[in-house]
């Protein structure tokens, strides 16, 4: 057998180990037989007791597997995950850096060669091969170790994030352990870890039906009390998020009905299967048919699916008992869904943690609407081995910290005490314009999806709207919205706002947005069919759409309509022409409607070359600065191996704004920004002194800015932003404008102080 067929077939078999322990042992064994030695080993970091603990070998004393260890620094293994290199030598009892386990009978081996374990930058462990005969392993077998490492690493990491026996078991969670994520929602949250139970759908027994009337009779009531359930818990959470939030449940509700699921199901149970069984496989099976979309969007209803299969089946059992839920709650799970957050009081919920998911995830848009602290993406969690215990999820600094002890506790209690005392004063500015100290006025406006109930408030907060998601109600909908469909909700909006403009972004799916009755399939879709190519190449659905905003503007005159993801000007000429087209077709037919104002999102890097050309044909332009820094950057930002590059504060990011701004204001348009960098209280100095006439955000940070903006003069504003333009690294310029607001004592907006003294923990 080749080296290649054999390396193959040990990655193979590592990776089908049921757990981790198997996995190692398998790994020693065909390592040891494939490369011909006397041993090898695998020791696994013990960050507790700082060490490298001997986990499995093949060659050493049995004995001393569990047992014998290398402290951080010590020997051969400790020098190799200090360099997180491989070491290779001939003579290891003769390197400087040698250490003898006297328990391990390693003493009559000579030759070493030790590779690291690594896992997003950590070591997790070391592999060791040793052999009686002195010599140099060859670059053959060093490369067949890495590989194996490389295998490794995944599994060592899946078996912490579980909790599994043998990664965890071996130490008991320490003070202050710390897990990081993706922030998706910003806050403090302190309370009881409350683990949400995932029972695998696959290990569920699949039985047959000795009455598959009476199985089908039990499915149906089950579905039946599932969509009351639903029901029940989207209005327990009608005065905590708004109308568009809470028709996120409408989309589970639809999933029962569809026949993908329900009807499936039906079938399986038709031919003779027990109704729970037949809920596991189909649901297990739909699943992971989402979780292999290359859509983001798609692959989010993965997890719907399991939990509406879950919840199925606890119907089915009958097992849906009273929780007793803790006076302050996290809730954990390897991923979470909107549903459970129903379940829980809003009093007792401080705050959500999971392993798996995304900051454009449903629970995620629920979370940041409610104002619950949220962690995803802690991929290193043991989520099975953290119920009751304390835990605090710090949505400023993106982690989780598992049994915080006595300091980190009071000091965490003191940051949410700080945070009630500043929304207090900031409530103050309610009904006030930023202007600076100089009466420089920056507008600031509100992104908003379609709302509901919640359109005044948001109307109120605001000077207007500068970013309406106009494919919310697409992505609510089983097919599209008609015409008069989609005019009522525009109007609703318009109206509400009235005088104020209200800024209409066309619809703008793929990448992360999907319709579930649209699906759109490729390999990249960040960098594919979506936003204005869509619309171009279905003119039926943007006509429908545009003269849908129009009409819904009749009387008002607050219309401003943009384009989403336009590259270049051929298709900016195209959608202006349709657009006059659909207002002279209305305007036919007896509607006293005004042309809108028409404008182009900037969030392409070629547009940020043409804004001459752009500019000489659209009114406004807004920049998308979400799209715009990751398309800059080449990071998708819910990525948790790369979410920690994209920076919105990166030089090239701010230069990219600072050259867009002056290029619009050269041109005489105006020039907004939406998306992440216009509500950051940080950046906004900055904007103010590049030219931006309005800045659209969250609800939920317009007071933030607001404070900013009236504590500045425009002066040192532009002065900061003349030194920031010449820094080339985001610390240092996340560093330098702190440092002004710490100055200005507005630094406790960006986070409350009292997280200086939890930055050494």
């Amino acid at each position: 057998m080749s080296l290649i067929e054999t390396l193959r077939g040990i990655v193979q078999g590592v990776a089908n180990a049921r757990d981790l322990n198997t996995a190692m042992e398998l790994l020693v064994v065909k390592v040891k037989n494939a490369m011909n030695v006397g041993v090898c080993s695998v020791y696994l970091n013990d960050p507790q007791f700082q060490r490298f603990l001997l986990m499995a070998s093949d060659g050493l004393n049995r004995q001393s597997v569990g047992k014998s260890y290398l402290e951080y620094g010590q020997g051969l293994v400790g020098l190799v995950a200090e360099r997180a290199e491989p070491v290779n030598t001939d003579n290891a009892p003769g390197h400087p850096s040698y250490q003898y386990l006297n328990e391990t009978g390693e003493d009559r081996y000579f030759s070493f060669l030790g590779v690291p374990i690594v896992h997003q930058r950590k070591v997790l462990g070391v592999i060791v091969v040793q052999q009686s005969t002195p010599r140099a392993f060859d670059d053959a077998e060093v490369s067949m170790l890495m590989t194996l490492s490389a295998q490794m690493a995944s599994v060592v990491a899946h078996a912490q994030a579980i909790g599994e026996q043998g990664a965890w078991s071996w130490q008991t969670l320490s003070e202050d352990r710390r897990f990081h994520g993706i922030g998706a929602s910003p806050g403090i949250g302190v309370g009881t870890a409350y683990v949400m139970q995932s029972s695998q759908l696959s290990a569920i027994p699949n039985t047959q039906a000795d009455h598959p009337a009476d199985e089908e009779g039990r499915f149906v009531a089950a579905v039946d009390e599932l969509k009351a359930s639903l029901d029940q818990t989207s209005d327990r959470l009608a005065d905590r998020v708004g109308v568009e939030e809470r028709t996120l449940f409408d989309a589970y509700i639809r999933m029962l009905d569809d026949d993908a699921l329900a009807g499936a199901i039906l079938g399986r149970i038709r031919g003779g299967q027990g109704a729970i069984g037949a809920t596991a496989r189909i649901a297990d099976a739909l699943s992971q048919r989402f979780d292999a979309m290359d859509d983001a969007y798609l692959r989010e209803r993965g997890s719907d699916v399991r939990d509406l299969g879950r919840r199925l089946i606890a119907a089915l059992q009958a097992s849906s008992a009273e929780v007793e839920w803790p006076d302050q709650v996290v809730l954990v799970a390897d991923e979470l869904t909107p549903a459970v957050l129903g379940d829980v009081p809003r009093s007792k919920l401080a705050g959500l943690l999971a392993v798996r998911g995304s900051a454009s995830s449903h629970v995620a848009i629920i979370a940041r609407s409610m104002g619950v602290p949220c962690v995803v993406g802690a991929g290193d969690l043991p989520s099975a081995i953290l119920h009751g215990l304390d835990v605090v999820v710090d949505g400023y600094r993106n982690l989780a910290v598992v049994n915080p002890g006595r300091f980190t506790r009071v000091a965490y209690q003191l940051v949410k005490r700080e945070e009630s005392q500043i929304e207090r004063q900031l409530g103050k500015l309610a009904g006030t314009p930023a202007v600076t100290l100089d009466q420089h006025h920056l507008p600031l406006l509100v992104n908003m999806g379609a709302g509901g109930d919640s359109l005044a408030a948001l109307a109120l907060a605001s000077e207007g709207c500068g970013l309406s998601r106009t494919e919310i109600p697409f992505m609510l909908e089983s097919s599209f919205p008609t015409e008069a469909a989609q005019r009522a909700v525009y109007r609703a909006e318009l109206e509400a706002f009235a005088p104020k403009p209200v800024t209409m972004r066309t619809l703008d799916i793929g990448g992360d947005k999907a319709l579930p009755y649209f699906p759109i399939h490729e390999a990249n879709p960040f960098l594919g069919w979506r936003g204005i190519r869509v619309s171009l190449d279905h003119p039926e659905l943007f006509m429908a759409q545009v003269r849908a905003m129009i009409a819904a503007s009749e009387g008002l005159g607050n219309l401003q309509i943009m384009l989403p993801m336009v590259s270049k000007v051929s298709e900016l000429d195209e959608a202006i022409a349709m657009i006059h087209r659909a207002w002279e077709e209305l305007v036919h037919e007896k509607l006293d409607v005004d042309l809108p104002k028409i404008g182009v999102m900037i969030e392409v890097p070629a547009t940020v070359y043409q804004i001459p050309e752009i500019a000489r044909r659209v009114d406004f332009v807004s920049v998308g600065s979400n799209d715009l820094t990751q398309y800059l950057l080449a990071v998708d930002r819910d990525n948790a191996q790369v979410a920690d590059l994209y920076d919105g504060f990166h030089p090239a990011v701010i230069r990219a704004l600072t050259a867009i701004a002056a290029g619009a204001k050269a041109c005489g348009v105006h020039v907004s920004i939406c998306g992440e960098m216009a509500g950051d209280p940080l950046a906004a100095p900055l904007l103010l002194a590049m030219g931006y006439d309005s800045l659209s955000m969250s609800v939920t940070q317009i007071k933030r800015v607001k404070r900013i903006i009236t504590a500045l003069t425009f002066a040192r504003a532009h002065l900061w932003l003349d030194e920031v333009l010449v820094m080339e690294n985001p610390e240092d310029i996340r560093r330098y404008l702190n440092e002004q607001f710490v100055g200005l004592e507005l630094d406790q907006l960006i986070a409350p102080k009292g997280l200086r003294r939890l930055e050494g923990s």
